[in-house]
């Protein structure tokens, strides 16, 4: 068992956002940095690529610390990166600026519970979401609705959501 998974386990907390802004400094050390999750992303990085080019605008669900909203930012894609965690929000931000990419990312916070309240700004030529927040939603119905108010007709959406067996 992981640390992550031991004191999320040990301290009951309220909401996911509230478990990951508990987590979120070290989170690329325990999480992100681990063999099985570098072999993971590099699938999400190889389908991202087939979805997004250069000069989109892309939403992220569940940002966490960034990983992905960068990769995609070197390679001239424009992010929305959002999550529902402050410290995973913050995290993306100071990486994104120590990556040279802040101007390529723009970092929400976001709510999922709340998608319905969402003031999202404009049209995006796609969206994304991996490695399970979309898991920690009951009904997809207001984040289907906001998908569907701002992605551009012929925009691509990919989404990952983690299975009953989870390898890690």
């Amino acid at each position: 068992m992981t640390d992550i998974q031991s004191e999320a386990q040990s301290e009951p907390v309220g909401t996911s956002a509230e478990a990951f802004n508990q987590i979120g400094a070290r989170y690329d050390e325990e999480f992100t940095n681990t063999e099985l999750s570098l072999w993971f992303r590099a699938r999400v990085w190889e389908r991202l690529g087939v979805l997004f080019k250069a000069g989109d605008r892309v939403l992220e669900l569940g940002c966490g610390t960034g990983e992905d909203a960068i990769w995609l930012a070197k390679r001239g894609v424009h992010v929305l990166a959002a999550d529902g965690s402050q410290a995973m929000i913050d995290e993306t931000k100071r990486k994104a600026q120590a990556m040279g990419v802040a101007d390529k990312i723009e970092v929400k916070l976001l709510d999922f519970s709340e998608a319905a309240q969402w003031q999202l700004e404009g049209q995006f030529d796609g969206a994304y979401s991996n490695y399970g927040p979309l898991n920690c939603v009951g009904d997809w119905t207001a984040i289907g609705s906001q998908l569907t108010d701002h992605i551009r007709i012929g925009g691509k959406i990919g989404l990952g959501i983690i299975g009953p067996w989870c390898p890690w």
